[in-house]
């Protein structure tokens, strides 16, 4: 199952928010006032939940209810956390980071909140594969290392032509599979890729 992300909630935040109106308009006081607002909604559903613990009357539904209540209640908190911290300028996932890594640090305690790696999927690597193996090679491709590419088959004849390699002329399914998990392992896909190396230019170690 696909995980939703903080990058998912501010694109969807910023979609709906041509549907509203006049949120151009809100200050951060706006902001914070309206996550207030879905804290004491929060607060209220739990008071519910506490009811039949303190052997106090006044709920009309069950305990179930409540809990998925409280569960749409939090969503809104998190939605209006994201609405201010964009306001603001800020990155949801950058300021939860931060503020756990900063409370670990104070209080000496070594556990710190770190993105995991987004490693690609089996489907990932089987759909690059097929793109690799069906990919037609440059007309300019020369390989070198001892490998030798014959460009025109029957040259000097009448049935001169020239051959057209693709990527399954290189490398079977099984080692192109090889090549792209090598080229995933230990990296994350949601991290900013590496500066691509200019091969034609770089120096020899």
């Amino acid at each position: 199952m696909t995980k939703l992300t903080f990058a998912d909630l501010r694109k969807a935040d910023a979609d709906r928010q041509a549907y509203w109106g006049g949120a151009e308009n809100w200050t951060l006081a706006d902001w914070s006032n309206a996550l207030a607002g879905e804290v004491g909604e929060v607060c209220n559903v739990v008071k519910k939940l506490r009811r039949p613990h303190l052997g106090t009357v006044g709920n009309d539904f069950d305990a179930a209810h409540y809990t998925a209540q409280l569960g749409s209640e939090i969503g809104d908190v998190l939605i209006y956390l994201d609405l201010l911290a964009k306001a603001a300028g800020l990155d949801l996932a950058e300021c939860a980071q931060r503020a756990f890594n900063e409370k670990s640090a104070k209080l000496d305690m070594p556990v710190r909140l770190e993105p995991e790696p987004v490693l690609a999927s089996n489907d990932l690597v089987k759909s690059m594969v097929n793109r690799f193996l069906g990919w037609r090679l440059p007309d300019d491709f020369s390989p070198d290392g001892g490998i030798s590419f014959q460009k025109v088959g029957n040259a000097g004849t009448t049935y001169e032509y020239r051959y057209e390699p693709t990527g399954t002329n290189l490398l079977t399914a099984t080692q192109a599979t090889a090549m792209v998990e090598h080229m995933f392992e230990g990296i994350s896909l949601d991290a900013t890729p590496p500066a691509p190396v200019d091969w034609d230019n770089r120096k020899s170690a």
